[in-house]
């Protein structure tokens, strides 16, 4: 699932995810603001990432 927001920066705000998205060579500040905004709540505790495992995997198993 995916929601789309809007949001309203101030100009420093927008100046910093500008830099944010150049420095990690984003293609859009809407990839920045997702990427900063998961890494801070990865950061803090609100979102616990699991990794996304095939079955072709090494670590997928029949347990």
């Amino acid at each position: 699932m995916r929601m789309l927001l809007t949001i309203d920066l101030s100009i420093d705000e927008a100046i910093a995810l500008k830099r944010f998205r150049n420095g990690q060579e984003l293609p859009s500040l809407e990839a920045a603001a997702a990427r900063a905004l998961r890494e801070y709540l990865s950061r803090t505790g609100h979102l616990k990432l699991f990794a996304k495992f095939d079955e072709d995997s090494e670590v997928a198993g029949t347990a």
